[in-house]
C-alpha cells in the first residue's frame, strides 16, 4: 500500500425530497427531506480496501451512488484522484467513468436480460469508444471474461443472464466493470445473495483482482464477517451517518461504540473467539424520516446519558486512526487521561 489517496469524500450529505400526499400538496405545505447520506468523510489509499458496514436502510448504498456521481450529492466535496469531480459537468464525469465503475448488489437486475453475455461485457467498450473495430473488441470481452474467472469463455459468451448461475452472474457484473480497466470499484453487497462457498470464491477474485490491476475499492457489505476478512478498513454506519471508522482487525476486535459492540457481539464467526455475550439492541432501526435528535443512536443504546438525548457526538480518536462518536466513551477517556 501507498500513501496516495484515490479517493477523498468530505462532509458528504444527500437528501431525498419525502412523498407528498394529496392533501399535503393541496395545502402547498413545506417540503420535508430525507438525509440519507449526512456529513460523511473519510479517504481512501491506492490500493486499498474500505468497507462500510451497517444494517439495511443505513445509507450505504446511496453512499456509494453517490460518491459516483449516480446520484447528485446536495452537499460536501468527492475528491477523485486530486479532481474535484462534486459539481463535475456530464460530458467531463462521462470522460472519468472509465475509471470508476460499480459491482451491483443482484447482476440479474443490474444486467438486460434480453442481451447475451458477449454484448453486455462489449456495450461499455462501444458506449466509451475504447476499441477501433471488432477485433478489439472481441479480443478485449475475451480477456475479460477470463481475467473474471469464466472460462472456457466459449461456454458464456453467447448465453443470456438466466442461462447462468448466481455466481457466474456475478461473475459478469465484475467483468462488465473490469472491461474499462477502471482504477477504483464501488462494490455494493457483491457476496450478499451467493451461498458461502461461491461468495468465498468470489472474494478471492476481487483481491486476486486488487493485487493484479493495482484496483482500490469501496466495499459495502451488512456482514462483517465479511467485512472482517476483506477489507483494511472499516467504517461502521448508522442513520446515513458514520459512527465508527478505523483499522478493520482493529475495529472488529477492539469495537468503541455502543452499536459497533452490539454489531460485533451477534456475528458467530467473530464472536466465538472473544466469547462475548450477544447484545440485543432494542426497537428497530428509527426511520430516517424522522431522525431522533442528539446522538441518532441513543433510542436504542444501553449506556446512554441525558446529553446524549439532545447532543450530537463528533467523531473523536480513541487510539491512533481509531475514531467514533459517543460521548460516554469520550467522557470515559477523560478520566483515563485523568483529566
Amino acid at each position: 500500500m501507498n500513501n496516495e489517496a484515490v479517493l477523498e469524500v468530505r462532509h458528504l450529505k444527500k437528501y431525498f425530497v419525502k412523498s407528498a400526499g394529496i392533501l399535503s400538496t393541496l395545502l402547498r405545505e413545506q417540503r420535508k427531506y430525507v438525509a440519507a447520506v449526512e456529513d460523511v468523510s473519510f479517504s481512501i489509499n491506492k490500493g486499498e480496501i474500505f468497507c462500510v458496514a451497517g444494517e439495511s436502510g443505513c445509507g450505504k448504498t446511496t453512499l456509494g451512488k453517490t460518491i459516483l456521481k449516480l446520484l447528485q450529492p446536495d452537499d460536501g466535496q468527492i475528491i477523485f484522484q486530486g479532481q474535484d469531480i462534486t459539481r463535475l459537468e456530464r460530458d467531463n464525469m462521462r470522460m472519468l467513468r472509465p475509471k470508476v465503475q460499480m459491482i451491483f448488489q443482484d447482476p440479474y437486475e443490474s444486467l438486460d436480460p434480453r442481451a447475451r453475455i458477449y454484448d453486455s461485457i462489449a456495450e461499455p467498450l462501444m458506449v466509451n469508444h475504447l476499441v477501433k473495430d471488432e477485433n478489439e473488441k472481441h479480443n478485449k470481452v475475451i480477456q475479460t471474461l477470463q481475467l473474471a474467472g469464466l472460462t472456457p469463455v466459449e461456454n458464456y459468451l453467447y448465453k443470456y443472464p438466466h442461462n447462468l448461475s448466481g455466481g457466474e452472474r456475478q461473475r459478469v457484473g465484475i467483468a462488465t466493470a473490469l472491461v474499462l480497466d477502471p482504477e477504483f470499484i464501488v462494490a455494493d453487497e457483491p457476496t450478499s445473495m451467493l451461498d458461502v462457498s461461491v461468495q468465498a470464491n468470489l472474494l478471492n477474485l476481487l483481491r486476486k483482482l486488487r493485487r493484479e490491476k493495482n484496483l482500490t475499492y469501496l466495499f459495502i457489505t451488512h456482514d462483517l464477517s465479511v467485512a472482517y476478512a476483506f477489507s483494511d478498513w472499516l467504517a461502521i454506519m448508522y442513520l446515513g451517518k458514520f459512527v465508527e471508522v478505523g483499522p478493520t482487525a482493529e475495529v472488529i476486535m477492539s469495537p468503541i461504540h455502543p452499536y459497533t459492540k452490539a454489531l460485533i457481539s451477534v456475528v458467530p464467526g467473530i464472536n466465538l473467539s472473544k466469547n462475548i455475550k450477544p447484545i440485543v439492541l432494542p426497537g428497530e432501526t428509527p426511520n430516517p424520516e424522522n431522525v431522533p435528535a442528539g446522538c441518532r443512536f441513543h433510542p436504542r443504546c444501553y449506556c446512554k446519558e441525558e446529553r446524549c438525548t439532545k447532543e450530537e457526538p463528533i467523531m473523536t480518536e480513541f487510539t491512533p486512526h481509531h475514531y467514533a462518536a459517543c460521548f460516554v466513551l469520550e467522557k470515559m477517556k477523560l478520566k483515563e487521561n485523568g483529566k
